[in-house]
């Protein structure tokens, strides 16, 4: 068996990655620019007044050189897209709805621009659209021969619609537009009540879609917008392509191809992630439950279905919630990304997010594996991939793995693992300033630290070997172990 060390920084260098290739130089400086400005960023208003923010997000979402007006942006980021009567969710433009539920601004502040998961996640984004030239990057080729006759035929006729009654006598156009927003089973034999809906919009509370109380249905009429804005919507250019891509969505085609290296678990979650459409779906699939747990590190948490319930139906928007009441930060990041409370079931249908899950279960997969030769490297991986959120030790008490690496490290004693949690706060803090772990070389310290004492107290290394390994690694000598105790 490798050394630990040796095995750990293996693990890290062969870790997947999100990150999209590097494009051009041009591209490169506006990469940079919006990782360097956008944590200075207060609000919608600083984010538009910005052109090269501006162009950078509107880029990123698929617009290319035809952006849309930086007042429809601004309106669309301030008021969100978490009520149907939001502006972002009364065009026919999907990509403006996309961009204005991601951002957040309404729902959660600065919050979402403040992580770097997000801010990464638009830069992939950007090299994407760019690197592929196309005006819509989201939009998914279709995978079945099924689903792209569908979507032709829809895209080819619906510009020739004049009133809601024509969407409804032609059965392909009606039979698409129901499966788009999840109404075959209820609706399917309701042409007339569709038909009304569709006539009278939302735009008053007394049109059946708003009477009925049917969020699907009220997106449908709102969407369509045959009361509001009469055909303006459907003959749209980009009517068609935001109906695709709710249609791929909904028949759970848009996740079907994994990506090269990705694993079985990995497929099937792609391919039927797409079906969730409230907690209770999600609960009632193990294989899908227990592969999104196990993406945000909560694996050993899956019979607590109670438990994650609750999570997930109170979300992670209101101070007050649930989940933002817990210690444990793993579940408030699973409360806000999932977003059941604030959006429904439209996260999950979202392919960014959808790969950042991919990824982060592919994550822990790999260091499970090495785990299971070593169990410190797995260990020591998963303390340093959650390093950059300890902004306490409450945090790493309330986890028990991250507890048990720090303990090593540290040299806490067994007996004080058994204090209060207030006791065992206040003996990490005695030893270890918490805010040392964002600085990239002192946690690099700090995880060295933990696997030569690890190894020490299981007998798996001899202090000799542990310290070459160290120099061939940190370009010192052996030496380097028997000083790692003065340089934390």
């Amino acid at each position: 068996m490798l050394p630990t060390l040796t095995s750990y920084n293996v693990l890290q260098r062969n870790a997947p990655s999100a990150v999209v290739p590097a494009g051009t130089v041009s591209v490169e400086a506006e990469v940079e620019y919006w990782r360097q400005t956008i944590g200075s960023i207060n609000n919608a208003l600083e984010l538009v007044a910005d052109q090269r923010l501006l162009d950078f997000i509107t880029k990123a979402y698929g617009y290319g050189d035809n952006p849309p007006l930086s007042s429809l942006v601004l309106i669309a980021l301030e008021q969100g897209a978490a009520d149907a009567s939001d502006f972002a969710n009364s065009t026919p433009d999907g990509r403006l709805e996309e961009m204005a539920r991601q951002f957040g601004f309404a729902e959660f502040g600065t919050a979402r621009i403040r992580d770097a998961r997000f801010t990464e996640g638009l830069v992939n984004r950007y090299r994407t659209a760019l690197a592929s030239g196309d005006a819509s990057p989201t939009t998914t080729s279709t995978p079945t021969t099924q689903a792209s006759v569908a979507i032709d035929y829809f895209k080819t006729q619906i510009g020739n619609v004049a009133k809601a009654e024509d969407v409804v006598s032609d059965s392909a156009l009606f039979q698409f537009a129901l499966k788009s927003f999840g109404l075959e089973e209820e609706y399917g034999n309701s042409p007339f009540l569709i038909q009304q809906a569709l006539a009278e919009g939302v735009g008053d509370a007394t049109d059946l879609a708003n009477k009925i109380g049917d969020p699907r249905l009220i997106s449908m009429a709102r969407v369509f917008g045959f009361g509001e804005v009469d055909t303006a919507n459907v003959q749209d250019t980009a009517f068609g392509d935001s109906m695709a891509r709710r249609y791929l969505s909904a028949i759970g085609a848009a996740q079907t191809q994994a990506k090269d290296g990705e694993s079985d678990e990995s497929l099937y979650f792609r391919e039927n992630i797409g079906r969730v459409q409230t907690v209770d779906d999600l609960l009632a699939d193990t294989k899908l439950f227990t592969y999104v747990m196990t993406a945000f590190d909560l694996a050993g948490e899956v019979d607590k279905t109670a438990f994650v319930r609750k999570v997930l139906e109170e979300g992670g928007s209101d101070r007050e919630a649930f989940a933002n009441r817990l210690p444990d930060p793993r579940y408030r990041d699973l409360a806000r990304n999932i977003a059941f409370k604030e959006y429904g079931p439209r996260n999950l249908q979202d392919p960014v997010i959808l790969d950042d899950i991919v990824a982060r279960y592919e994550r822990v997969a790999l260091e499970t594996q090495a785990g299971q030769e070593n169990p410190v490297v797995e260990l020591a991986a998963y303390f340093d991939r959650r390093a950059d959120s300890l902004s306490s030790w409450l945090f790493v008490t309330a986890d028990s793995r991250l507890q048990q690496v720090a303990a090593t490290a540290l040299g806490v004693p067994t007996a004080a693992l058994a204090l209060n949690t207030d006791r065992l706060v206040e003996e990490f803090e005695a030893r270890y300033d918490i805010t040392d772990l964002q600085d990239e070389d002192k946690r690099a310290r700090f995880i060295e630290r933990y696997i030569a004492q690890a190894d020490a107290a299981s007998g798996a290394a001899t202090i000799e070997s542990n310290a070459y390994v160290l120099g061939l690694f940190s370009g010192g000598s052996g030496s380097a172990l028997y000083s790692l105790v003065s340089q934390l």
